[in-house]
């Protein structure tokens, strides 16, 4: 996913078009495709939260001279947004934690361990979320990693409005 421009959209926005995917459109009259738009916009909004924080993730792999670990960008496809939306009714789309995120696949658990600590520390000024830690409480699925959540926080204007977007680290 490359972003093509600035556009921005607000949070009130997101949460509207949210209630509509989530009805399918049902009741709508018609507003469905803006809502398309917006789910687009809004996905395209966390391209450069979710490359910062996958660059900090390489830096960190570097100084900490982990071999062999691997970074991917992944970003939820519409159509699985959709489907959350309507598993999950109380849940709102602006709040979603999932929309952009990270794969790091490390050797071991202590070298997953030792990334996860470098990146939640005081050097990071990315706020981190409580983790969900699926090494220490497995998941029924298999998931053996930690899930971070990040909150993007930008110093530069540019980026300004994308400050408070959460992006997924999944270690």
């Amino acid at each position: 996913m490359t972003t093509s421009s600035n556009r921005t959209v607000s949070r009130k926005a997101v949460r509207r078009a949210g209630d509509i995917l989530r009805s399918r459109g049902l009741r709508t009259g018609g507003a469905l495709e803006a809502s398309m738009d917006v789910l687009s916009q809004w996905r395209q909004m966390h391209d450069q939260p979710a490359r910062v924080l996958e660059s900090l993730a390489k830096k960190r792999i570097v100084e900490l001279e982990l071999r062999g670990a691997v970074t991917a960008l992944r970003f939820k496809r519409t159509p699985s947004i959709v489907k959350k939306l309507i598993r999950f009714p109380n849940m709102q789309l602006d709040r979603m934690q999932d929309i952009g995120g990270i794969r790091v696949i490390l050797a071991n658990a202590g070298d997953l361990r030792r990334l996860h600590a470098a990146m939640t520390g005081r050097r990071c000024r990315h706020a981190a979320l409580a983790p969900k830690d699926c090494i220490e409480n497995p998941k029924a699925d298999g998931c053996r990693g930690i899930h971070q959540v990040f909150r993007y926080n930008s110093s530069s204007s540019r980026y300004g409005a994308m400050n408070g977007l959460l992006v997924e680290i999944q270690f």
